[in-house]
């Protein structure tokens, strides 16, 4: 399942009411965007999050939000799933980036 975001803009981030919020806690030693996707695949509903870098938050979207902002440390991901791919994620330079297995 790729992880997007909105090109260029680096902080852009969610500002609706997030519909679930969870603690990050480095567990693993996987990087913070990374926790709030696995969260966030973990969730049925969730369709995208913001990863608060700074203060350690997950928020997490069952929807597509309305209102965007640039926000230090805040990056807003949307998650989607294609059923007939396979995904890997790689942590690199504090971004996820996806390759597809064929």
């Amino acid at each position: 399942m790729p992880v997007l975001t909105i090109p260029d803009e680096k902080w852009t981030c969610a500002v609706d009411e997030p519909t679930n919020v969870v603690s990050l806690t480095g567990v693993g030693g996987f990087p913070d965007v990374a926790q709030c996707a696995m969260q966030c695949t973990g969730d049925v509903d969730c369709s995208g999050f913001n990863v608060k870098v700074d203060v350690k938050l997950c928020e997490m979207y069952s929807y597509f939000p309305a209102r965007f902002a640039l926000v230090p440390g805040c990056e807003y991901r949307q998650v989607s799933i294609n059923i007939l791919s396979v995904y890997i994620f790689t942590a690199r330079q504090h971004s996820l980036l996806c390759r597809a297995l064929y």
